[in-house]
């Protein structure tokens, strides 16, 4: 839990153009755990993305197959 909470605070921090260095000292955390945070929640929204254009794909088809 607390490590969920702490990536929501490295993601809110990078919302305010914080630097990874600036975020990491504010922290008490190494750079790159807060590298490897926002890359993971990067892979996670595009992850989302990609789910979300795959169910537009299957919408689709299946109106195409229902008109013919």
């Amino acid at each position: 839990k607390s490590k969920n909470n702490r990536n929501m605070i490295i993601s809110n921090m990078k919302k305010t153009n914080m630097t990874n260095k600036e975020i990491a000292k504010t922290l008490n955390i190494s750079t790159r755990t807060v590298h490897r945070v926002l890359n993971q929640n990067n892979h996670q929204d595009q992850k989302f993305v990609l789910e979300l254009k795959n169910q537009n794909i299957i919408k689709k088809s299946q109106l195409i197959s229902m008109r013919n």
